[in-house]
């Protein structure tokens, strides 16, 4: 009996600590801006680094969080489906790459299509 009540405890305690995380999250938005995302990935050059294959780990991971921001935002114009397709490639790819799969790097490269996206939600 005392091992179902703490089993019940510890559950309704996760998952209050979870429901929380999703509310701030959603209260707080995405980590990076549009502009902060654009600029540190691909203006500096830190999507060209991560696909020329001389990217650190740290910064793999970095390009993988910038994406995940990206997706995170609301569709800026255009239609909400094919952001989430857009930005979704670019998260799955950056995903790859900091996995190290095969080929990932020039996944990425055909994933992040920025005249695509930019004609489309720009």
């Amino acid at each position: 009996m005392r091992r179902l009540a703490l089993g019940l405890t510890l559950f309704v305690f996760g998952t209050g600590v979870a429901l929380a995380v999703t509310n701030t999250a959603k209260l707080v938005g995405p980590k990076y801006t549009l502009k902060e995302v654009m600029g540190k990935a691909h203006k500096e050059g830190l999507l060209k680094k991560v696909t020329a294959g001389d990217a650190s780990a740290e910064e793999k991971s970095q390009l993988l969080d910038l994406y995940v921001a990206m997706y995170d935002h609301e569709v800026p114009k255009g239609e909400a489906g094919s952001w989430t397709e857009k930005t979704s490639a670019a998260v799955v790819g950056a995903a790859k790459v900091v996995l190290g799969q095969d080929g990932a790097e020039d996944a990425l490269k055909k994933a992040v299509n920025c005249g695509a996206c930019h004609k489309a939600h720009k």
